[in-house]
This record gives C-alpha cells, sequence and structure tokens, in this order.
C-alpha cells in the first residue's frame, strides 16, 4: 500500500499534464509561446511582357511563409507545409499532377506556352497570384488571410480570400467546428449582426436584397479571423452575393457567443483583451 500510494499520485499527475482541449491546445500553455517573426518568400514566373496590353503574357505569383522563430520547428514546418498545400488543393484538378509549388508554376508555364502553339493569334493574359496577409500574430493565434486571384479567359478573373487559422502551440489549423460550438442558437446571433451591418431589417427577408441566401436560411460561412474581442467571417464572391459585391464580411462580438466557445485559445484571448 505504501507504494501504491506515489504510483497514483504520479499517475494523477500524468494524465493531468496530457490532457488536452477541443481545440488541441494543452491544459498547461508554453507561457515562452505568444506569437511568431517571419519573412514572406515570392516566387514569380513571368512569359512575356505584361506591363503593356501588347502581345501575350502570362504571370505567376505566389507568397509563402517562412517561419524564423517564436514556435519550435515542428510547429513552423507544419504551418508553412499546410499553406503551400492549401494552394496547390485551391488550384483543383488541372494542376493536380504538381508535388509543391515550383512544380506548380511549371505546370501552368507550359500550359499556357502549348495554347499559344496551338493558337498563335492567342493574347489574353494568365494571372495568377496568391498573397499572404498576417491578420493576427500573438496571444498563441496566427491568422492569415490567403488572397487569390485568377484570370486564365473568360468574362473576368476569380477573386478568392482563404483566411488559415493556427494555433501556435501544436501548429494545428483551426476550423470552424474546432472552436465553436455550431447550432441554430448561434446562427441566430450571428444573423442579428449580419443584419444589423449590412442595414437589413429583422423581418426584411433576403429575397428582396441582393444577398441570395437560400429560403432565407441564413449561414456562417468556415472563413473567419478571430481579434482579441471579434469574431470576423468572410463570403467569397458568388456565395451569398454577385460577383459586383467582391468579399462580404461582419464581424460578432465574441463575448455575445461566449457560451458557444469551446476553444481553450479563443477563451484565454477574451480573457486577456477583458483585463486590459
Amino acid at each position: 500500500m505504501r507504494l501504491l500510494i506515489p504510483f497514483l499520485f504520479i499517475a494523477t499527475i500524468i494524465n493531468i499534464v496530457s490532457c488536452q482541449y477541443e481545440d488541441g491546445s494543452s491544459g498547461f500553455s508554453n507561457q515562452n509561446i505568444d506569437s511568431i517573426q517571419y519573412s514572406i518568400k515570392n516566387r514569380h514566373k513571368q512569359i512575356g511582357d505584361c506591363s503593356s496590353d501588347l502581345g501575350p503574357c502570362m504571370s505567376v505569383k505566389i507568397q509563402t511563409l517562412d517561419i524564423k522563430s517564436g514556435v519550435s520547428d515542428k510547429v513552423a514546418v507544419n504551418i508553412e507545409l499546410d499553406i503551400e498545400k492549401e494552394i496547390l488543393y485551391l488550384e483543383g484538378d488541372e494542376t493536380s499532377t504538381a508535388k509543391n509549388l515550383d512544380e506548380l508554376i511549371d505546370i501552368l508555364t507550359e500550359e499556357y506556352r502549348n495554347l499559344l502553339k496551338e493558337f498563335p493569334d492567342y493574347d489574353l493574359p494568365w494571372e495568377t497570384t496568391y498573397t499572404l496577409n498576417v491578420l493576427y500574430n500573438k496571444n498563441g493565434l496566427l491568422s492569415i488571410d490567403m488572397y487569390s486571384y485568377t484570370f486564365r479567359g473568360g468574362a473576368h478573373g476569380l477573386e478568392l480570400s482563404k483566411i488559415l487559422n493556427y494555433n501556435l502551440f501544436n501548429g494545428n489549423r483551426l476550423t470552424l467546428d474546432s472552436i465553436l460550438v455550431v447550432n441554430e442558437n448561434l446562427v441566430k446571433i450571428c444573423e442579428k449582426y449580419f443584419r444589423k451591418a449590412k442595414g437589413i431589417g429583422d423581418n426584411l427577408s433576403y429575397e428582396n436584397t441582393i444577398y441570395f441566401i437560400a429560403d432565407n436560411e441564413f449561414f456562417i460561412p468556415n472563413n473567419f479571423t478571430i481579434t482579441d474581442t471579434k469574431i470576423k467571417f468572410f463570403y467569397n464572391p458568388y456565395e451569398i452575393s454577385p460577383y459586383s459585391e467582391g468579399i462580404v464580411d461582419f464581424e460578432v462580438d465574441l463575448q455575445a457567443i461566449k457560451p458557444f466557445i469551446k476553444s481553450e485559445l479563443i477563451l484565454n484571448i477574451l480573457q486577456k483583451a477583458q483585463k486590459t
């Protein structure tokens, strides 16, 4: 019995230390982790003179993240690779054989060159651009806006904003379901904020607005970023509105949806903001 009690005590400590929250963060946060130091890497390849309207032109510009310090090497590599994988995913089936960004650029270049060989008089410019904008980088949370614009013929290009949120303690990407309990009550609260931000009356049908929301069933997009006190949602073109409206966004106070927050990381950010 004298040996059993210390054993149970040690086992209990191990069990507590290994406890994980739903967002993957540990109950005992590394206080040394707060933000990252980074630089933006640029890849650029061009065919023809893209500074004028004369002659064919193709331009590929891709930005990626190079984390210098602030997190472990494992976390840094995980985040950097995840960003690159997201770019490859967004490019879709046409470039599905690309294993990395350099191969992606080579495939796009070869595709444009083959087009010019087949149609010598083709003079529409092709553009593929991915830029990164760090929106939030503190309190153990990294939020990046990956903006993309592609034009490869047609009436107009395709504009897209993809927000990538990372837990800096483990490198995991945060999804809406990993930080919030998404249910009907949460959606109702968010819809009130949306209607107020867009000047839409509580009882006005979306059919009488520029927003095409099927059967007036409002939904929360999976695209979001976090600030100290708010969560900001983004709808991409065509998601709820015409292309001419661009990217549509609105904010919700975190305090207003605190009962639905299940991420310890987000709760800590809100708590810290309220103390200042």
